[in-house]
């Protein structure tokens, strides 16, 4: 099976350039290196800068930044209609980034939180710093490794 799969950087109007994006395609390619006799993989990063994040996101009762269910679908559809389209055979899977400077808590279809999100048929979403983390110790490499592994169902 072939895929195509886009790392999008969502970057907050607040959020100053950040490095980390390297550093994960980096990531990614020991990744798809790993899965070469497997599975293809063509890997694309686009950036969206001034994309105000903070329209999707809510503040809940302890203060936290969250990303509900209701938000998660109206993202998808601003990255989608800010997006290229790719035309290809292949299955494409999106992996949305959310360069923020705080910590974002994903909600599930039941308030629970989550460090992240996997939509089916479209890929997954999740934020660059989560509850618990700093933008010094946040796991980026791995986040990213474990959505695309669970895209890919391998």
């Amino acid at each position: 099976m072939n895929y195509i799969v886009q790392v999008i950087h969502l970057h907050d109007n607040a959020s100053p350039s950040v490095p980390y994006s390297k550093d994960i395609v980096n990531v990614l390619d020991v990744f798809i290196r790993r899965l070469r006799n497997i599975t293809r993989i063509q890997l694309n990063s686009e950036h969206l800068w001034d994309f105000e994040i903070s329209n999707f996101l809510d503040v809940d009762v302890q203060g936290r930044s969250t990303l509900s269910q209701q938000g998660t679908e109206r993202l998808l559809k601003e990255v989608d209609s800010q997006l290229q389209s790719v035309e290809s055979s292949y299955p494409v899977l999106k992996l949305v980034i959310m360069e923020l400077d705080v910590p974002v808590i994903m909600l599930d279809s039941f308030g629970e939180d989550s460090r992240g999100v996997a939509v089916a048929s479209w890929g997954a979403i999740i934020p660059r710093i989560c509850v618990g983390e700093s933008p010094e110790n946040c796991t980026d490499g791995c986040k990213d490794f474990g959505s695309i592994k669970g895209v890919t169902g391998r």
